[in-house]
């Protein structure tokens, strides 16, 4: 699968140089990163310049036996839609849904919200099954509801999707694997196409884990400056 992504953010994958310059605009570290990629299934993570967009591919092998989501009879494919969509109100608080037929597959287009750490985190995620896999294309805002410009901004990428033949000795990587599933083009600013085989969903992403590792840092070092202090 093919996609492209906006000029000028910040684009992390699984197969980055430690010195990448992604991780210094970010303050992460390859290490972290790729710790957390591969407990949440994630395959690529693209920041926007100004730090309150994220776009996530992610996926897992799908258990339902399907191989595409858009080539099953209608009565399934609504069955499998609704089934995205149930698992997904398990979660978050979902204000919308729609099917989305794209150029190569059939998408299940959610609006939801999740709290985290008392800060909330809206969110619009494409969810489909083609190649085997269950595939998800997420973006979370951190500054508040989906704006139309954000929106039309994951639009364009899902317009840009071009999905590829996976060979039938391929086996797609379940949640977590750390197996390469793709190739990495570019890392930080242009116009930015990712070449991945299988993909998965996700939630939180890297803005959200620097920011709940920052507040823990805080945490500790306030703490240990007032056991510092005389008579604490």
């Amino acid at each position: 699968m093919t996609l492209e992504l906006p000029d000028g953010w910040t684009v992390f994958t699984r197969e980055m140089d430690p010195g990448d310059k992604a991780f210094e605009v970010m303050g992460a570290d390859k290490q972290t990163v790729d710790e957390f990629f591969r407990e949440s299934g994630i395959y690529l993570d693209a920041v926007s310049e100004d730090k309150t967009l994220e776009i996530a591919v992610s996926g897992r092998k799908n258990t339902d036996g399907i191989s595409d989501l858009s080539s099953l009879p209608e009565a399934e494919k609504q069955k499998k839609l609704g089934a995205i969509k149930d698992t997904l109100a398990q979660n978050y608080t979902v204000t919308s849904s729609s099917q989305f037929d794209f150029k190569q597959a059939t998408f299940l287009c959610t609006d939801m919200s999740a709290s985290l750490n008392d800060e909330t985190i809206y969110i619009r995620e494409y969810a489909t099954v083609i190649n085997g896999s269950d595939v998800a294309v997420t973006m979370c805002s951190y500054s508040g509801e989906l704006t139309e410009e954000s929106k039309e901004i994951l639009s364009g990428v899902m317009e840009s999707l071009v999905i590829t033949e996976v060979p039938e000795q391929y086996e797609a990587p379940a949640a977590g694997d750390a197996r390469k599933a793709g190739r990495s083009q570019g890392i930080l600013g242009g116009s930015w196409v990712w070449d991945v085989i299988a993909g998965v969903t996700v939630l939180g992403c890297i803005i959200y884990l620097i920011l709940t590792s920052s507040k823990r840092k805080a945490a500790e070092k306030r703490d240990k400056e007032g056991k510092e202090q005389p008579g604490a």
